[in-house]
């Protein structure tokens, strides 16, 4: 019984330590998220809080999911749209809490977003 137990410690061991670069994450950790294909990103809050921004709502809730290479993030920020370079770096960013719906459509389709047909 006691051999068991150790040969199954020794294992849980050796498992830990050759997937150890799976469990933590070093090299990244600081770096924000960025897909490839992503042009550009919408930050914004939830909630009440987006109730303050009509326009954003809207955006959010009825026309994102219809453009491909935006990625929308609920961080708990004032609404903001960061696009960015082929590499992932940050070409612009845009204040858009006052934008309308139709304003921040334009403003990520001009950037290279493509807006797709259902």
């Amino acid at each position: 019984m006691f051999s068991k137990l150790f040969i199954v410690i020794i294992a849980c061991i050796v498992c830990f330590v050759l997937c150890q670069d799976t469990f933590t994450n070093l090299g990244g950790a600081d770096q924000p998220f960025h897909d490839e294909k992503d042009v550009a990103r919408i930050e914004t809050c939830v909630g009440q809080c987006l109730t303050k921004y009509p326009g954003v709502k809207e955006f959010i809730m009825q026309r994102s999911t219809t453009i491909s290479g935006l990625q929308v993030m609920f961080l708990g920020e004032v609404p903001k749209l960061t696009i960015y370079t082929k590499t992932g770096d940050v070409e612009t960013q845009y204040d858009v809490k006052d934008m309308s719906a139709d304003e921040i459509e334009k403003l990520v389709v001009q950037h290279g977003c493509r807006k797709r047909t259902m």
